[in-house]
């Protein structure tokens, strides 16, 4: 049976107006077409594959277009002039303190292949708009690469260290400069402070440069606000410009100096210091070596003054110079007490602070702030023990006037002056005076040493231990230390008389009273006197002599001298016989009853007579008659 034919069904029948039918198949064409677009645009891409730059790319006058990494880089680093243009001649740097602007040239700038080559090696190679349009237009569009610059980084931070070194600081409370010439004063208000961030200063520098495009970068720095408000230097600066121009007075006991610009000009300084609240300020500061050198020596000389101590003030002793025997009794006085007063010493501490203040609130005068000591004894001293009543001893010794021993004497006695010893301690010539020596003012003069009259350092001074002892012998004093010459000299009373020698032979007093002992000195071109205050133990103090006994003839010692003629003769020491001494001490209690006796014997040995002669056959000197 023949097959059927069949319609179409209403499903197969196209359905719409006739444009509409025939609009398919263009659709179809252009499809197709951008299909062979795109495929052309990857067979460009495909003709540079991966690790290599895309055609068409240029970096300056320099085509690497398809070349690897090493091939762009041969190819950049043959034409480095071509392919980078010149950076900018000067890179401007934005500092706290304004614009500085630092020739590129100094930097070393230069092309950095590397990172020129890694860029167009990246170029059309992400999935981003500008690199698809890359992509597609490669082949016939050509493309220039900016090119990378790197600077020498050491250089870089060379400049940032110099910058910074002149922009670090830390806020200041301002200064005041004063002109040499004309003592005027300028005023320096506060300033902020700045602390370059270096590292990453040098970077930001280095990126700018290699951007190859900007020409001005800013510096990174922290800033910090000025110290202090401008009103409190500006203050200062009038206080010290008031000072400069009428100058400044310092007065003292019956003396003043006035402290000069120039020397206040000189000292003067700004410093930053706190004020009450904690926060920083300007403060005046002199100097004080400068203080010292310019103000010192006037002051010193002008103001400071010695201290003097709290002594007893007792009447002058009458003179007393019994050779013999004798007797004393104590005689009451009138004691006073002077204050005496403080020592003030410059200090240039406090001179230099004084000065300060001075110039700070305004006033040009004031009383020296010098330092004060004490004295070495003060009137609360003389309280802890009992004051003086009595004259209790005193003693008076002669010489001749203009000889070096008396020179020796009135230094000792001056030593001694106004000493004062408590109760139960000892009076010590040696221990007051110490080693007398020449050069604290001692003279040489006769000592006897080995029986015989040498110059010593401060010879001559045991006449003065005569007078004390004798002081002390009237006081009725106990006595512990004392020796008597090794022969008699006429001018002390036999057997009551002493020598001296430092450090072994002394004159030492005990203080057995119950209160102060005062020895009070004084002298005159042809003697000297010893005195001693204090409270009396005993009603009267008897001396008595006895006879010379035991004589001993002086032998006579001849020496050669060159020097003398025939017959002639020089005597160096006259002779004396020695002899034996006894002296007694009564010791009269004050209620009457009978006295203490003290037996003190002396002997006194031969001073031999020293005689020079011509040299020869020596006669025989008999000795004098006795």
């Amino acid at each position: 049976m023949p097959p059927e034919a069949t319609l179409p069904s209403d499903a197969d029948v196209p359905v719409g107006p006739p444009h509409a039918r025939r609009s398919g198949p263009l659709l179809r064409i252009g499809l197709v077409l951008g299909v062979l677009a795109v495929g052309a645009a990857l067979a460009a891409v495909a003709a540079a594959p991966a690790g290599r730059v895309l055609v068409n790319v240029r970096v300056g006058d320099v085509a690497i277009g398809r070349l690897d990494a090493a091939g762009a880089t041969a190819a950049l680093t043959a034409a480095a002039d071509r392919a980078a243009p010149p950076p900018p001649r000067q890179l401007a740097i934005t500092t706290p303190d304004g614009v500085v602007a630092v020739p590129t040239a100094d930097l070393g700038v230069r092309l950095d292949v590397g990172a020129t080559v890694a860029r167009a090696l990246a170029l059309g190679r992400t999935d981003r708009p500008e690199d698809l349009r890359v992509r597609l237009t490669a082949l016939r569009t050509s493309t220039t690469v900016r090119p990378v610059l790197a600077a020498d980084a050491g250089a870089v931070r060379a400049v940032v260290d110099a910058l910074a070194d002149g922009l670090d600081r830390p806020a200041d409370v301002g200064d005041l400069r004063i002109d040499p010439e004309t003592g005027r004063v300028v005023v320096v208000p506060p300033r902020r402070g700045v602390a370059v961030d270096r590292d990453a200063a040098t970077a930001a520098v280095i990126a700018a440069l290699a951007d190859g495009r900007r020409t001005a970068v800013t510096l990174p720095a922290r800033v910090v606000p000025a110290a202090a408000p401008s009103d409190r230097i500006r203050t200062l600066g009038a206080r010290l410009a008031d000072a400069l121009a009428r100058g400044l007075v310092l007065v003292g006991d019956g003396g003043r100096i006035r402290v000069e610009p120039a020397d206040l000009a000189a000292a003067a300084s700004i410093v930053a210091g706190t004020d009450a609240d904690g926060r920083p300020t300007p403060e005046l500061r002199l100097d004080r070596w400068t203080v010292a050198r310019t103000v010192g020596a006037r002051l010193v000389a002008a103001l400071e003054r010695d201290a003097v101590d709290a002594a007893f003030v007792v009447p002058s002793p009458p003179r007393f110079a019994a050779m013999g025997t004798t007797a004393f009794r104590p005689r009451a006085v009138d004691v006073a007490v002077d204050p005496g007063r403080t020592a003030r010493r410059f200090r240039m501490d406090r001179t230099a602070r004084q000065l300060e203040r001075l110039i700070v609130t305004g006033r040009r005068t004031a009383a020296a702030d010098l330092l004060e000591l004490a004295p070495a004894v003060t009137a609360a001293d003389l309280l802890a023990h009992a004051a003086p009543t009595h004259l209790l001893g005193t003693f008076t010794t002669f010489h001749p006037a203009g000889a070096d021993r008396n020179v020796n004497i009135r230094r000792l006695a001056d030593e001694l002056d106004g000493t004062l010893i408590a109760p139960g301690a000892d009076l010590s010539v040696n221990g007051v005076s110490g080693e007398r020596r020449c050069e604290d003012g001692y003279l040489p003069a006769g000592t006897i040493l080995f029986g015989e009259l040498v110059d010593t350092c401060g010879g001559g001074v045991s006449q003065f231990g005569t007078t004390t002892y004798n002081a002390a012998f009237f006081a009725g004093l106990p006595t512990p230390q004392w020796q008597p010459h090794s022969f008699f000299i006429g001018r002390y009373p036999m057997g009551r008389e002493a020598t001296l020698s430092y450090p072994v032979l002394d004159v030492r007093a005990t203080n057995d009273t119950d209160g102060w002992l005062l020895v009070r000195t004084s002298h005159t071109p042809t003697s000297v006197t010893v005195a001693l205050y204090g409270r009396p133990r005993w009603a009267e103090v008897r001396a008595v002599h006895g006879p010379a006994t035991d004589p001993t003839p002086f032998p006579t010692e001849l020496r050669p001298a060159d020097d003398l003629p025939p017959g002639e003769e020089r005597v160096l020491q006259p002779g004396g016989d020695g002899f034996t001494v006894v002296v007694l001490r009564e010791l009269v209690p004050p209620d009457g009853g009978p006295p203490t006796v003290e037996r003190r014997r002396t002997v006194y040995r031969p001073q031999t007579r020293i005689v020079e002669v011509p040299p020869g056959p020596v006669a025989v000197v008999p000795a004098p008659p006795g």
